[in-house]
């Protein structure tokens, strides 16, 4: 979904370069505009921050996500003010392909990094080993995993 956005504002913003238009109808949707992208800024910190401390790729991926539409939503504000300080409409969709291109950016980042972590490559590789760790010892104690002959340890399916 994230790259159908980007592909949007892609097309629109070559379309608005081959043929400039004036920006009208700011007011009251500029300023909700801003006042969101400040709450988004505020919750995107706060999941990044939950997620790491919590080891949560899930909830790493949603602030990610969120940051995203802060920086979009960034861009839109920059674009508009460049337009209305120099009178130039060409800079508004110069601004759009590069939010556009953050946003493909940051969800190819997303996408790959969802796809190492479903095949064991965890971006938290600390607490994979731990718990990597703790379920061989859980499977040792019932006896699912075989021990070495010389290990020591209690029953394992080979003795």
């Amino acid at each position: 979904m994230i790259f159908v956005a980007a592909g949007f504002i892609v097309v629109s913003a070559v379309g608005r370069i081959i043929r400039p238009a004036p920006i009208d109808n700011l007011g009251p949707g500029l300023a909700i505009s801003i006042a969101a992208s400040v709450i988004n800024g505020v919750v995107a910190v706060m999941l990044l921050r939950a997620g790491r401390r919590h080891n949560s790729p899930a909830l790493v991926a949603d602030g990610h996500h969120l940051w995203t539409d802060v920086v979009t939503s960034a861009g839109v504000v920059i674009g508009i003010g460049l337009v209305a300080a120099t009178s130039w409409e060409v800079l508004d969709p110069v601004v759009a392909l590069l939010v556009g291109a953050n946003i493909l950016v940051t969800g190819w980042r997303l996408l790959t990094g969802s796809i190492r972590g479903a095949h064991g490559r965890h971006p938290f590789r600390g607490a994979k080993r731990g718990t990597h760790r703790r379920s061989r010892r859980i499977h040792h104690r019932i006896g699912a995993i075989p021990r070495a002959p010389n290990s020591g340890g209690g029953p394992g399916l080979l003795r």
